[in-house]
């Protein structure tokens, strides 16, 4: 637009032109960039084709015993945190803090006891004297 507002008409007739004519790309430069994207689409099916490959020999060997069992669970560091949950809640159950209990009594409204003792009496054989 010119100082008085109104536009110019030189450079909306090289805009409108520009917009007529798109450039086109030189046919050599288009062989190349599609004969290097070939060329990455190679590599990257060979290195997938390898992966499988060596997941497979993997699997097949770590698929036996505890190295199956752990690989299913996720691996290391999942086998780590389930682990220590396991421990956690085995601490909790053993040994709970008061809190637990307090709690557990606002929760139910009543006082749970759990006894760890077996009621085998003092008699282990009753049937037989002597």
């Amino acid at each position: 637009m010119s100082t008085t507002g109104k536009p110019d008409d030189e450079l909306s007739a090289a805009f409108a032109a520009a917009r007529r004519t798109a450039p086109e790309p030189d046919a050599d430069f288009l062989a190349r960039v599609l004969g290097d994207a070939e060329a990455v689409q190679d590599r990257l099916n060979e290195a997938e084709v390898a992966e499988r490959e060596a997941t497979r020999r993997r699997g097949a060997r770590a698929s036996v015993g505890w190295r199956g069992v752990f690989r299913a669970l996720g691996g290391w560091p999942a086998v780590t945190g389930l682990s220590a949950a396991a421990i956690t809640g085995l601490w909790l159950g053993v040994a709970p803090p008061d809190g637990v209990s307090a709690t557990a009594q606002l929760v139910w409204g009543e006082d749970i006891t759990l006894a760890l003792q077996p009621d085998i009496g003092t008699e282990l054989f009753p049937d037989e004297e002597g």
